[in-house]
């Protein structure tokens, strides 16, 4: 909801930098994929060393690249169907091991596989919609978008730094269930929104 609402601000700010960036030579597909790895390589870091305070910093820093790669593709006239797909894939890889990291440390897997059924759902949404009919990115102001479900995550991350070590597994199983009830709850509200534009395309059909 956020991330949609606040995209052309975001888009003239993250543009500055990708044209000094962009100077470097990286390409657009290339942040992707460093993006992802080092989200993962951070996910794997969280099993080994349970430090949630170095997980929530790892994931706000590489996540910032996941806007970097799109205002490269703009800046240097690069964007592609490739690009937008590739950025999409990796975000669902992304999420994936992050909410993984966080069940298998905390034995929270139940919620966890709510939250990413309900998160996934949310995106399978707007993609099984867009191939009924044009769709626009920018008209998708929904309740708990991927901005909202990355912030949502490190708050928690944050809530579990600084409780005692036995409550920690605790504030993960109910920051999950808190998170899986969201997805889904959004998940309705863009099947719901998705089928008022669908129904509107037929009808002028």
């Amino acid at each position: 909801m956020i991330d949609g609402l606040t995209k052309h601000v975001q888009d003239r700010f993250w543009d500055r930098i990708a044209r000094s960036v962009a100077k470097t030579g990286i390409s657009a597909d290339q942040v992707t994929w460093i993006g992802a790895a080092l989200v993962c390589v951070n996910a794997a870091a969280y099993v080994g060393l349970q430090r949630p305070l170095v997980f929530c910093a790892g994931i706000v820093v590489f996540e910032l690249l996941d806007d970097l790669d799109g205002a490269i593709a703009r800046v240097t006239g690069t964007s592609s169907r490739h690009g937008a797909y590739l950025d999409a894939m990796t975000d669902r890889y992304k999420d994936v091991a992050v909410i993984a990291a966080l069940a298998y440390v905390h034995h929270a897997w139940v919620p966890a596989f709510f939250g990413m059924f309900g998160a996934t759902i949310t995106s399978y949404a707007k993609a099984r919609a867009g191939m009924e009919a044009p769709i626009s990115n920018a008209k998708w102001p929904d309740l708990f978008e991927r901005f909202e479900r990355i912030a949502f995550v490190c708050i928690m991350l944050l809530a579990v730094a600084f409780v005692r070590v036995d409550l920690r597994d605790r504030v993960v199983a109910y920051g999950l269930a808190i998170f899986a009830l969201l997805t889904n709850v959004t998940a309705v509200q863009r099947f719901a929104r998705a089928r008022t534009i669908l129904r509107k395309h037929d009808a002028k059909s």
